[in-house]
């Protein structure tokens, strides 16, 4: 279906213990999600629990990436829609090591528990939902709601670092 593909014989070793930690996360967080019989999907480039409808054009607050329905089986497809020009491998490395880098200039590591980790995340829905209620969303792009927006965006990833 897709003529691109990303050769992930390319990638390094550092590239592949990141996507060993993605592995490792989205496994425990979907493991715990079974058993508590929650209703939220992970971030297939990410591994957070940020999705509610699979391959709904959902965008992860965490990664940014827009979830079109894209996983395992053609991660390393590059569909060139509303992720860019980027294979799904390839966005979870640099989600990695964008991850990485924000926990060494935090001087912290990601929360590992999932129960933290939802928590975070339903505190972040509930920040932006008032947000969103409070401020008009109708503006232009230069608008001052929107530097504000992005704080507040922002503050999710910190808020899922332990210091």
């Amino acid at each position: 279906m897709y003529s691109e593909y990303f050769d992930s014989s390319t990638l390094t070793a550092e590239d592949n213990n990141l996507l060993s930690e993605f592995a490792t996360r989205r496994a425990i967080i979907l493991h715990f999600i079974r058993q508590q019989r929650k209703y939220v999907l992970t971030c297939p480039a990410c591994a957070f629990p940020t999705l509610h409808h699979q391959g709904g054009f959902e965008t992860c607050p965490v990664c940014d990436w827009v979830d079109e329905g894209q996983d395992d089986e053609e991660a390393d497809e590059i569909w060139k829609n509303r992720n860019g020009k980027l294979s799904l491998t390839e966005y979870r490395v640099a989600t990695g090591y964008a991850l990485r880098t924000l926990c060494h200039e935090q001087k912290g590591s990601l929360v590992a528990d999932p129960v933290e980790i939802i928590d975070v995340i339903e505190q972040h829905e509930a920040r932006m939902d008032a947000f969103q209620e409070t401020n008009s969303m109708n503006v232009d792009d230069d608008h001052p709601v929107w530097e504000a927006w992005k704080k507040e965006k922002a503050k999710l990833k910190l808020d899922l670092i332990r210091k």
